[in-house]
Parts: C-alpha cells; sequence; structure tokens
C-alpha cells in the first residue's frame, strides 16, 4: 500500500504531521491516503498568521471484480472500460482490484472477430468481490468482389437492407452466423450478369461472392409505328440480347 502524503506545491511531504515556515500567501495542496479520501479534493489557505490545520480523512471501501470471457478463444485481446480507465488481456480471465465501491458502467470490447454480445452493463459494489461473465460472438469475413467494371467505378449493394458503396476492387463485411439476403445495385451502361441477387449463409467460415458486370456498348435504336389511331399504345418485345 501507499503511504499517506500531502502533494503542496508540487513537493511531496510523507509524515503525518508538518511544520513548516511559509511566508504571507495563499497556499493550495491535496492529501491523499490508500485507502482513504478527504473530504475536499484540494484545500488552501490564506496564511497570514501561524495556522493550524486539521485534516479529516475517510475510510474507502475497495471490491474485486473478475471478469470471466467465453466464446472468445485464448489468445484474443480483448478488455473492459470502467470509470474511463481501460484493462486488458488475452486469457479467459480479467481481475480488476481496488474499485471503490460504488455504481459503475462499463464497456466491453473485444476483436474484429470476436465481438461482446452485451457490450455495456452496469455493476454495484458494495464490499464483496464479484465475477461477471461476458459473452462473446464470432464473426466471419464476407467479401463481394466485383469484375467486369472500368477502373474507380462506384458500384453498391444492400445487405440485409443496409446499404454498401465503393469504387474499390472488393467490400469486406464481418458477419455472425445467418442468412442474409444481397442485392446488387444496377449501373448506367452496365449489366449484372451474375449475382445480382442472391442469400448468403454464413456458417463458421469466411464467404466470398463475385458480382459479375457487363459493359452494354451499342446504338440508340428508335420504333416508330405508322398506320395507328393516334395514342393508340403498342409493345416491342426484344428477345436473344447479347
Amino acid at each position: 500500500t501507499s503511504p499517506a502524503y500531502i502533494s503542496l506545491n508540487s513537493i511531496m511531504l510523507t509524515n503525518s504531521s508538518y511544520n513548516l515556515f511559509i511566508s504571507n500567501s495563499v497556499i493550495y495542496f491535496t492529501a491523499y491516503a490508500f485507502g482513504y479520501r478527504t473530504a475536499y479534493p484540494y484545500y488552501y489557505i490564506n496564511i497570514t498568521s501561524n495556522t493550524s490545520l486539521t485534516i479529516n480523512f475517510f475510510n474507502v471501501l475497495y471490491t474485486q471484480v473478475t471478469f470471466e470471457s467465453y466464446g472468445i478463444p485464448s489468445g484474443n485481446l480483448w478488455g473492459v472500460v470502467i470509470d474511463g480507465v481501460n484493462y486488458s488481456t488475452n486469457t479467459n480471465q480479467l481481475t480488476i482490484q481496488n474499485l471503490v465501491n460504488g455504481i459503475y458502467v462499463y464497456q466491453v470490447w473485444g476483436t474484429i472477430r470476436y465481438q461482446p454480445v452485451n457490450p455495456t452493463g452496469v455493476i454495484n459494489l458494495n464490499g464483496n468481490s464479484i465475477t461477471v461473465n461476458v459473452y462473446f460472438k464470432a464473426y466471419y469475413q464476407f467479401i463481394v468482389y466485383e469484375s467486369g467494371l472500368f477502373s474507380n467505378t462506384s458500384w453498391s449493394f444492400y445487405l440485409n437492407g443496409t446499404l454498401y458503396t465503393t469504387s474499390a476492387l472488393y467490400y469486406q463485411i464481418y458477419l455472425p452466423n445467418g442468412s442474409y439476403s444481397f442485392q446488387a445495385n444496377p449501373i448506367p451502361s452496365y449489366r449484372i450478369i451474375q449475382n445480382s441477387s442472391v442469400v448468403v449463409k454464413i456458417n463458421g467460415q469466411s464467404y466470398m461472392l463475385n458480382v459479375v458486370y457487363k459493359y452494354i456498348s451499342g446504338y440508340t435504336v428508335t420504333f416508330r409505328a405508322i398506320n395507328l389511331p393516334v395514342g393508340q399504345p403498342f409493345d416491342i418485345e426484344i428477345v436473344n440480347v447479347n
């Protein structure tokens, strides 16, 4: 444990009482003792004569918290943020000592491959050591490639209703196990000839999908009907388009 001490103008004083000679001035100081707190975060005195000051310390209870992980293999880094402090480990157990009793909100983080099922939670520390179980879910790589587009052409797709856009050759997402609706969006002057709309099934391994576009080149064709009454609609059926 650390001794009690007083910080006075950046000078550390570590006795239980002090006699100091200070000329007329206003001084600020803080006092510390492991396992205790003071009534105020800092003190100040206006020194105009001999002065005596008593500092009251109050006992503070500390609690140990252990987080145990499930679903993330040993060797993968994960951690918890409590009260603004980040704690991490690559084992299945993370122990945090000397937390002052009280109510804390914590955030759990993992890797891109293993993400917490419940990323936030609340603990109430009252002097008794506690264990918190943290569960992780595996995510797998899903890569969508495009072929047939000119370089730097923007293309996009929907996955379960979420729009993704890029001008790169591929787009990478990490997904948990499940079935996903995939829909490639059309591009002017191109036709999608492969994988325009599919169901993607993630089942414990990476998944790659290639969307193939074909550039449409040609000429404008105008069809004009004769001998029909004015306003009479007509249809044109085009077959065998290559």
